[in-house]
């Protein structure tokens, strides 16, 4: 399912394309005829063989051009999947995302479940400071850029979400920070500051997860900075790929 979300092809075509009766494999799930784990198993393998032997990864880039991370229709589906990982890393048995909740709570625009770090309305002094040195067209790359973008384990108002990165982390007096949510606001919560190296850099980071989880190659490093679009970073804040 990630890979129709990830290059807009119709999972329904998929399953068409490949026989695959969901109907059935509904039942047969539901009478314990078939493990939820071999189900899922034969599932990627039917999306391995369409998308990686067919070489439709080719796509994946036109998915991107606009750099938009946010407006990807799989950025959920990805965020959650980074977040059980880094629980795996863990080892803590409970979940801190309930993805009914997580998919079903941007009814409004106050309340999101997905938060940009490095806020759309950026009028808190920190972010000016941090950002001065980007033209407005470059925040706003950043803003949405994948290494931006977080899973909440509860939504929160938006007016939280534009407070300076110190605010947002928490502390022993604030219990609604990043260091008491999701598994990812945790790690997020670990930074010192947040600038556009730090969006960079996770961004990087998390490509690199999605190759390994998916088994596929985005390209080498310069490929990968051309995805996330935010190549003017190296130059501006003297980094390397």
């Amino acid at each position: 399912m990630f890979f129709a979300l990830l290059i807009g092809f119709p999972s329904q075509a998929i399953f068409s394309i490949t026989g695959f009766n969901t109907l059935e494999k509904a039942i047969n799930l539901s009478k314990s005829k078939v493990t939820a784990e071999k189900l899922i198993k034969e599932l990627e393998e039917i999306f391995n063989e369409i998308y990686i032997e067919k070489g439709a990864f080719k796509r994946i880039k036109s998915e991107f051009k606009t750099r938009d991370f946010y407006k990807w229709r799989g950025i959920k589906y990805f965020l959650y999947e980074y977040d059980l990982y880094l629980q795996s890393l863990s080892k803590h048995s409970q979940k801190k995302i309930n993805w009914d909740e997580f998919t079903n709570n941007d009814s409004t625009e106050d309340y999101r479940t997905v938060e940009h770090i490095y806020p759309q309305t950026d009028k808190d002094k920190y972010w000016r400071d941090a950002f001065q040195n980007y033209t407005t067209k470059e925040k706003n790359l950043l803003k949405n850029s994948l290494g931006n973008l977080l899973p909440l384990s509860s939504a929160k108002n938006s007016s939280f979400s534009n407070k300076s990165f110190l605010v947002k982390k928490g502390n022993e007096t604030n219990a609604v920070g990043y260091r008491y949510g999701s598994f990812s606001e945790n790690e997020v919560a670990n930074y010192e500051h947040w600038t556009a190296k730090e969006i960079f850099r996770r961004g990087i980071h998390l490509l690199n997860f999605m190759e390994e989880r998916w088994k596929f190659s985005i390209g080498n490093d310069q490929e990968k900075v051309d995805f996330l679009g935010i190549g003017f970073v190296l130059k501006k804040e003297n980094l390397s790929n």
